[in-house]
């Protein structure tokens, strides 16, 4: 089952196993996004995608972050190789700390609330669109599905149900899973939650700082604090080449930008040469994209990086989904590498 343990485990495998600079690892995830706002976050803060934790949701609830799977990528062996393909919503923010080479998440001047107002008309739940392909072909409809999102609300409605923790909320949500999860927790929540047991719970004359001894029963105004303490500051333009990654091996495809939502999508025929499918299956429309492409390609051809993800945008943009921008991040070296491996 793809629980947040199996999950974790079968990376730390992969990852164990690979020593050669020859080795990569492939690791494709379709399935739920979302993205947690910081815990002291007030009702309706106007936040940028640097103020969230964006996350995989695995079946179990027991969330796996961006900086879960930067530490994971961090235990590669020199010249080992990762690329994620990363099918669910808020995607573009999914790994901490490698070049946006494709996508707008962190380096577009367009206002936050400009975003969200813009991508406000991807929430239906339900839609059908239309669109004009190219070289004159006909009109053709396709059944656009769900979000894969999980909107606030509905996150926390489920964790509740699963951990049977009836109280809780978005300021005690990370805690929760710690507690549930224990070990297997997102480290980070982890840490968050140490720490904050640590500024609370000292003895008054082992602190420095009055304000925070005699003031624990406002936890909520050190979480600000606490996660500053245990997260870097995220730069995706401007990253030291050495002392973070090895030689910046990950490389991750995203269905979406940090702000999106992804969709899946019922296609009403088959795109072309994927004659076997059946017309009525679903699938992430990411997933669905990345196949429709690698089964025109010539197997003596290579597909570069940039070239999927560019070609897997038109795909989308054929199917009808035009507010989903997939994207592209890694090292400059990588961008026009052949797709997974050489």
């Amino acid at each position: 089952m793809p629980t947040g343990a199996n999950i974790r485990q079968a990376l730390r495998s992969a990852i164990a196993s690979t020593s050669s600079p020859n080795d990569a690892v492939f690791f494709h995830f379709s399935g739920h996004g979302t993205r947690l706002p910081p815990a002291n976050a007030r009702p309706n803060a106007q936040l940028s995608p640097l103020d969230y934790d964006e996350c995989i949701v695995p079946c179990d609830m027991n969330l796996i972050t961006d900086e879960d799977i930067f530490e994971i990528v961090e235990s590669l062996a020199e010249g080992v190789r990762f690329t994620i393909v990363a099918d669910c919503c808020h995607s573009g923010g999914l790994i901490r700390y490698e070049k946006e080479q494709i996508g707008d998440s962190f380096t577009s001047q367009m206002s936050w609330l400009q975003r969200v107002s813009c991508n406000n008309s991807t929430d239906k739940t339900y839609e059908k669109e239309e669109s004009i392909t190219d070289r004159g072909k006909k009109r053709k409809e396709t059944h656009v599905g769900f979000g894969r999102s999980l909107p606030l609300p509905a996150l926390l409605h489920i964790i509740r149900e699963k951990t049977k923790a009836k109280h809780t909320q978005l300021s005690n949500i990370r805690d929760v899973l710690v507690m549930n999860f224990k070990d297997e927790s997102s480290a980070k929540f982890r840490r968050s939650m140490d720490l904050f047991a640590g500024i609370c719970f000292k003895k008054p004359k082992q602190c420095q700082d009055q304000e925070i001894c005699s003031s624990t029963r406002e936890p909520s105004h050190y979480l600000k604090e606490c996660d500053a303490k245990t997260s870097h500051v995220r730069n995706h333009q401007n990253l030291p080449s050495k002392g973070v990654l090895h030689n910046n091996a990950a490389i991750l495809l995203s269905a979406c930008q940090a702000y999106e939502v992804a969709k899946d999508i019922t296609p009403v025929s088959p795109h072309k040469d994927m004659k076997s499918r059946s017309t009525r299956c679903k699938f992430g429309a990411m997933s669905y994209a990345i196949i429709a492409v690698l089964s025109q390609l010539d197997p003596s051809m290579k597909l570069t990086n940039r070239q999927l993800v560019m070609q897997t945008k038109s795909v989308l943009l054929e199917e009808g989904l035009s507010q989903q921008h997939p994207g592209l991040y890694c090292c400059d070296e990588y961008v026009d590498v052949p797709f997974i491996c050489n």
